[in-house]
Formats: C-alpha cells, structure tokens, sequence
C-alpha cells in the first residue's frame, strides 16, 4: 500500500477522531524524520483513547471510531485490552 493510501487512515488516527487538519495529513511542505509505528500499534491506541475519551463506554467509543459494539470487541480481544 502506498504512503498516499495510507494517509486518511494515519490521520484520523492521529486526529483522535475530531477535524482533520495538515498536520495529520504529513503535509508540511518538509520532510522530517518521524516514528513509524505498525498499524496494529496506532489502533491499539485509537482504541484505548476512544475508551478514555468515552470514560470507558464501549458503546461510544465504538461509535467514535465508526465501529460497532462487536467490532470493538473483538478488537479489544485482538489487542489483549480489558473488556
């Protein structure tokens, strides 16, 4: 998958679900050295901020990441996260 293809995907990850801005997107005109995590990683962490922005109700924070109560669940088994 190319770097572009990836790049909605990145930043709404990176955007925590609200407005999407250049700075998600890697758009900065410059290039610099970044921290590339694995894909797995930075939906663990989607996850587990969604949760914490949700305090903890699965019902949103499944909503929150366009997911439903069972895909959440799943996830979370995936990723060994408390149910």
């Amino acid at each position: 998958m190319s770097v572009l293809a990836r790049s909605p995907e990145r930043a709404l990850i990176l955007s925590d679900g609200m407005l999407i801005t250049a700075e998600h997107l890697g758009t900065g005109g410059r290039r610099e050295a970044r921290r590339v995590e694995s894909l797995p990683g930075l939906k663990k962490c989607a996850i587990a901020n969604a949760l914490a922005g949700a305090n903890g109700n699965q019902s949103r924070a499944a909503a929150a990441l366009g997911l439903t109560r069972f895909q959440l669940y799943a996830h979370l088994k995936r990723f060994g996260l408390p149910k």
